[in-house]
């Protein structure tokens, strides 16, 4: 029996002289940044499986919002030494930064935004809000991480971020969380 096709797609284009953000650059000392809230698609996928509405939750799923503008504005600003969109998640994504960078990531829990329906969807399923932060994919937000002397830029660059963290000495990502600290993980995306 043959199963459902798979469709993949290639994109081959020029940068029109502009330089490209790279995953490599990050250093010790530079924050670590998100363009907005995470959480919608991993809240979506359990509200589907307990059987609950949340259409705003879905949308994010199903409907997702590629930050192309704000890479864009990112890129020009001059500010960012990396960059990555969040596509197979924000635990997989710290671990891909840190990897190519060869440093290490301090990430606080509590200053990862989230949609406002994250936490009431993440006490239904039983489920831990961070896992819903930090494992599922399907996320369209860009990770970044920038020289905190050059912030400056992408305020003027109007481009909406939270900080959430800061580049470190090590080799890996880990979470903040009411004082203690653990490893961050690859996603299960």
């Amino acid at each position: 029996k043959r199963g459902p096709g798979i469709v993949t797609g290639t994109a081959i284009g020029t940068m029109d002289g502009r330089r490209p953000m790279l995953r490599t650059g990050a250093v010790p000392g530079d924050v670590v940044a998100v363009t907005g809230p995470l959480g919608g698609p991993a809240a979506a996928l359990e509200a589907i499986d307990l059987g609950i509405e949340a259409e705003e939750a879905r949308s994010t799923l199903y409907t997702p919002i590629p930050r192309v503008s704000e890479g864009m504005s990112l890129a020009e600003s001059g500010a960012v030494s990396s960059c990555m969109d969040l596509s197979d998640g924000l635990g997989t994504a710290l671990n891909t930064l840190c990897k190519a960078s060869g440093v290490g990531m301090d990430v606080e829990l509590d200053f990862i935004p989230r949609e406002e329906y994250v936490e009431d969807i993440a006490k239904m399923s039983e489920k831990p809000v961070k896992e819903l932060l930090l494992d599922c994919g399907g996320e369209y937000e860009l990770l970044f991480t920038a020289d905190r002397e050059r912030l400056g830029k992408i305020y003027e660059a109007e481009v909406p971020f939270h900080i959430i963290g800061v580049v470190t000495e090590g080799d890996s990502p880990e979470l903040l969380e009411n004082g203690e600290r653990s490893a961050i993980s690859n996603g299960r995306y």
